[in-house]
């Protein structure tokens, strides 16, 4: 779990690590990255692999409150049960 600024997009490459209810549509290069790392060490992110309400998924709010972005994230081993 950690402040990782990585936006995690929708790209169809990455949806089996992910999921499909993240904020974004596409990745920064953090984003990839993760995305990258969670498949060589066989790992999910559950932050956005499960459905959640709009209003629950921003974890940074720009100070005008006009820009939501989804950059924290939990990560687990794929194997985890307890998710």
């Amino acid at each position: 779990m950690g402040d990782l600024n990585a936006k995690i997009g929708k790209e169809d490459v990455y949806q089996n690590v992910v999921g499909k209810h993240t904020l974004h549509d596409t990745s920064n290069r953090n984003g990839e990255w993760v995305c990258e790392y969670t498949i060589a060490n066989n790992m999910k992110v559950i932050s956005i692999y499960y459905q959640h309400k709009r209003m629950h998924k921003r974890t940074w709010t720009s100070p005008d409150g006009n820009t939501l972005n989804q950059i924290d994230h939990v990560i687990t081993d794929a194997n985890n049960k307890a998710w």
